[in-house]
């Protein structure tokens, strides 16, 4: 298993021209579970930092809402930020307080629903998958942090 150590290397190219792209890959998506939703563009952003693929092992496991209720009831979580974090955890990725986080790290957020969301912190800024694609939401609106970047 691949563990995250924190700092990139210097092998690994410009981390944030990889951020800019997966970001640009997802401004104008439409949100669609399983295909392109707050998971997906969470995964993606990890992967682009890190190399490491957490979404792999989910890909095409639900499509609707009912079934990402049962993926999530299976894995014993509440919310896909639950799910996520325990993914984070298990490959090294730490929780820092929100106020720590820097851009490239991923953040979540409850929407006007209460629904739990993940997003990227890209400075004051976070952007969220919304319905016509990224949202930028203020960073103190924003409830936890991981980092992936080292400041």
């Amino acid at each position: 298993m691949h563990l995250f150590t924190g700092a990139m290397s210097s092998n690994q190219g410009n981390r944030f021209a990889r951020l800019t792209s997966t970001i640009e890959d997802f401004r104008d998506r439409p949100f669609l579970l399983g295909t392109s939703d707050c998971a997906i563009f969470a995964g993606a952003v990890v992967l682009a930092l890190t190399e490491i693929d957490l979404y792999k092992k989910y890909s095409g496991l639900y499509d609707n809402e009912f079934s990402l209720l049962r993926l999530l009831k299976k894995n014993g979580c509440n919310d896909v930020v639950e799910l996520c974090a325990r993914e984070f955890a298990k490959v090294g990725i730490k929780e820092v307080h929100i106020h720590y986080a820097n851009r490239g790290d991923i953040v979540s957020f409850l929407d006007t629903q209460d629904v739990a969301c993940l997003g990227v912190c890209v400075g004051s800024q976070c952007l969220f998958h919304a319905e016509r694609g990224l949202a930028a939401i203020d960073r103190s609106k924003c409830t936890r942090a991981w980092a992936l970047t080292d400041g």
